[in-house]
């Protein structure tokens, strides 16, 4: 038989890992709500909407904000030099 051949391993220790949160999720615990409380904020236009409106307007280009919530803000948000929704309405 054939020498056995040694190599190293490149495979990692199975070992659990930290999920880092994103900008948005840290975001919404600093104003304490969740995902689902902050698009009901956003669709009634009450409470703390403003706030997450300006932090999507500010953040929208280089944080992940849900689709949902640049739905709900539909026009209202910039994304590269036009609003969302022309970039939608050109596309069809």
């Amino acid at each position: 038989m054939g020498k056995r051949q040694n190599f190293t391993s490149y495979t990692r220790p199975l070992t659990p890992s930290s999920v880092e949160k994103t900008r948005w999720e840290l975001y919404l615990e600093e104003l304490g709500l969740k995902d689902e409380t902050a698009i009901n904020e956003l669709r009634r236009g009450t409470g703390a909407a403003g706030k997450i409106q300006a932090w999507v307007r500010a953040n929208c280009r280089s944080a992940f904000v849900p689709e949902t919530v640049l739905g709900v803000l539909g026009g209202e948000v910039v994304f590269g030099d036009l609003p969302i929704k022309e970039e939608i309405e050109d596309a069809a």
